[in-house]
Order: structure tokens, then C-alpha cells, then sequence
């Protein structure tokens, strides 16, 4: 039944990404962030699968056991962080 679904969001699937701040307080140690989300990867299925285009269609779902996840750390100050947040938005609403 999802196969349906996924296959007809086409070009309107970044709407259903959901963008979302949250902050962390008292700040954590980038090296523990780190590791939590290695952690929140290997337990959800759904955050390491891919649907590929598999025939005229149709998709492929594919689970990757392993990978690597490029993570960039930006800081700002409190005041700033929007203006970040906007900007890396931007950046990454251009990516396919």
C-alpha cells in the first residue's frame, strides 16, 4: 500500500520533510551528538532505506546495513542561529 504513495509524491516529496528546530540544553558535547545519532540510525529501519526507480513504475527498497551519514557542524550565537538555519535550509532544499 505505501508503494503507491511514495511513487506519486514525484517532485512534491520535500513537502513532506518536516524541518524542525529543537534545542538541546544544557549543550552536549559534539562528540556525544555524534554518537546519538549513529545510535538512532541503526535502530529505525526507515533512516537507512532508500526507494530506488526499479522498471517503469515501480521502486526498489533498499536497506543499507552500513554507510556513512556526512555531518557538518556549524555554530552560531543565539541571536544568529535563525539566520543559520535559514541559510542551511536553503542550502539543502537545492540537493537532490
Amino acid at each position: 500500500a505505501i508503494w503507491g504513495v511514495v511513487s506519486r509524491l514525484g517532485d512534491d516529496a520535500p513537502r513532506y520533510n518536516l524541518p524542525v528546530e529543537l534545542p538541546v540544553s544544557p549543550p552536549r558535547p559534539v562528540a556525544r551528538v555524534l554518537a546519538d545519532l549513529t545510535e538512532l540510525l541503526l535502530l529505525h529501519d526507515s533512516l537507512h532505506t532508500r526507494f530506488l526507480p526499479h522498471g517503469e513504475d515501480g521502486l526498489e527498497q533498499v536497506v543499507d546495513g552500513s554507510g556513512e551519514l556526512p555531518v557538518e557542524i556549524r555554530t552560531s550565537s543565539a541571536e544568529l542561529a535563525p539566520e543559520v538555519s535559514a541559510a542551511l535550509l536553503g542550502q539543502l532544499a537545492g540537493r537532490s
